[in-house]
């Protein structure tokens, strides 16, 4: 008996020491499984504002490239939006209470980049039970937004028979539709148009007497002779176009420009008279955006360099029949164009061509106006060519809007 009380007294002292010890260990347990709780909370709570951090970096870079290369913005002006843009956003309750310091902003206007540094500071809760005031963290974004800038000559028909079946009307609310595309109204874009309207001759005034050594009386010329004649060579300083007696058109040359409301404007006044010399309009087309000719025209409306990668250049080419006036080279006005049309493409530059009515407008030529506004058409990438050929005016809206639907695709290819 005195052996078994001495045992159970035994047992009771060892349990009785067991459970103090698991006290001990289980508030050991819980304290760390707090403290790892509190941690993994604060950890993510950073994770969390960092995500949201990154994201409002993006949409700053975002924004700013756009509007560096949209709306011309200087570096400054871009240093500034990303600033103000990280202000407003940074104290979104999504970010825990985040705060930024350190700023880095490099805005790179001839690639299209944007870069943000910063480092943000993400208060703790638990951890500061552990002198852990703050998670710091830095964060990096790079954005680049490339566009391509449209350099667009019209070349627009305005000869004698324009003027029937309101075919110049429908041409003027045509061309508006495709500038409203391409200098959208109610947003400040790169692109630029430029106007070489024609019928027996292209008015050229102001720029008629530099291009012509003086020799243009009326602001009329034709033609150019010589080696340069299928060429975008400059006129200066002693290799002028050429003048001849003949219609001369009021509707002038407008040099490249920004101005939509301008230019609409411009080709409402167009009125409808004269015959076809459609390989003057085209090559005057060529001139208005053409490199070589920067010191005819005023700075603003200066074509940009072939090399420059950012250019999309084309000319759009309407008319509604056969080239039938021309005055020197000894070849006619349709085997002229298809020359000058060989050297647009081999200076890059892409034609888009538009026929309106041709059926019922095509006199006896020796390249008829179906056939030559094909050749003259660039591929377009599915095995046909851009050549439109529209049956009536009340279509001619969808194929300039289709075009200028196409260049707004390429400016944003890159």
């Amino acid at each position: 008996m005195l052996l078994m009380r001495r045992v159970n007294d035994f047992a009771r002292g060892f349990a009785g020491n067991v459970s103090g010890s698991v006290a001990i260990i289980f508030v050991l347990v819980l304290s760390v499984l707090i403290a790892c709780l509190g941690i993994a909370i604060d950890v993510a709570r950073a994770r969390g504002a960092s995500a949201q951090v990154m994201e409002s970096l993006d949409e700053a870079a975002l924004s700013a490239t756009e509007g560096m290369v949209d709306n011309d913005l200087p570096v400054a002006a871009v240093n500034s939006n990303v600033a103000n843009f990280l202000g407003g956003t940074l104290g979104n309750p999504r970010l825990q209470g985040a705060s930024y310091s350190g700023l880095k902003v490099q805005a790179d206007p001839t690639s299209g980049s944007v870069s943000i540094d910063v480092d943000v500071n993400v208060p703790t809760t638990f951890l500061r039970l552990f002198n852990k005031e703050a998670f710091t963290f830095h964060r990096f974004t790079k954005t680049a937004y490339r566009v391509n800038n449209v350099e667009l000559a019209m070349v627009l028909d305005t000869t004698g028979s324009m003027g029937q079946n309101n075919k110049i009307n429908e041409l003027k609310a045509a061309a508006a539709q495709a500038i409203d595309i391409l200098l959208p109204p109610s947003k400040s874009t790169a692109n630029r148009i430029a106007l070489a309207p024609f019928d027996a001759s292209v008015n050229v005034a102001p720029f008629d007497s530099i291009a012509s050594a003086g020799a243009s009386t009326n602001g009329c010329v034709v033609e150019r002779q010589g080696p340069d004649a299928y060429t975008d060579a400059s006129p200066l300083p002693a290799n002028p176009v050429s003048t001849a007696v003949a219609d001369c058109p009021a509707q002038t040359i407008i040099p490249l420009t920004k101005n939509g409301s301008m230019l609409k404007a411009t080709i409402n006044t167009y009125a409808p008279g004269s015959s076809t010399a459609g390989h003057i309009g085209l090559a005057w087309g060529w001139y208005l955006i053409s490199p070589n000719w920067t010191a005819i025209f005023p700075k603003q409306s200066a074509p940009k360099p072939y090399a420059n990668s950012n250019v999309v250049k084309a000319v759009l080419l309407m008319t509604d029949g056969a080239f039938n006036t021309s005055y020197f080279n000894g070849a006619t006005s349709a085997v002229q164009a298809m020359a000058l049309c060989d050297g647009m493409k081999a200076a890059g530059i892409k034609i888009y061509t538009v026929g309106l009515e041709l059926a019922s407008n095509l006199p006896p030529d020796d390249v008829n106006a179906p056939i030559l506004l094909k050749y003259c058409a660039s591929p377009d990438g599915q095995g046909g060519t851009e050549f439109y050929d529209v049956a009536n005016g009340a279509n001619l809206g969808t194929a300039f809007s289709t075009i200028a639907g196409k260049l707004s695709h390429l400016r944003l290819s890159n």
